[in-house]
């Protein structure tokens, strides 16, 4: 894979396009413009898990050791571009980046709105084997 391929591939996470989708409820989701399914409409009981599944981006696979601290760098770096072109599109709403790394699968992306009554997608006072989860954003 070329050094274009890979920025290609990059490209909607390093400029982010979103856009909303209602629930049956008619609550605004919003998901990052990345060919994910549509969702119009569907009866969604936990918007925060739906967000976070949907709006899932791996940025690497198989990383290793040796570039563990390089790629947990980038991955921030991507990770507050996100969250800053988050808010910046919805300045009315909260969100929650989160970086998982893991050096036997991959470095991924997600995030979701704090969404009330709703626990976040991942309990970072908890340790998750084999993964390391940083967070970008709002807490409650």
């Amino acid at each position: 894979m070329s050094i274009y391929t890979t920025m290609l591939d990059l490209l909607p996470i390093i400029y982010p396009r979103f856009y909303i989708a209602h629930d049956a409820s008619e609550n605004e989701l919003v998901l990052l413009n990345s060919g994910a399914p549509e969702i119009q409409g569907v009866l969604i009981t936990d918007k925060t898990q739906c967000e976070a599944f949907v709006n899932h981006y791996h940025l690497f696979e198989n990383i290793g050791k040796q570039n563990y601290e390089n790629v947990v760098a980038i991955g921030h770096a991507i990770a507050k571009n996100l969250h800053n072109a988050l808010t910046q599109a919805f300045p009315t709403k909260t969100f929650i980046v989160y970086l998982e790394v893991s050096l036997k699968d991959s470095v991924m992306l997600r995030f979701h709105q704090i969404w009330e009554n709703e626990q976040p997608y991942f309990d970072t006072s908890q340790p998750y084997e084999g993964v390391e989860i940083f967070t970008v954003g709002t807490r409650q």
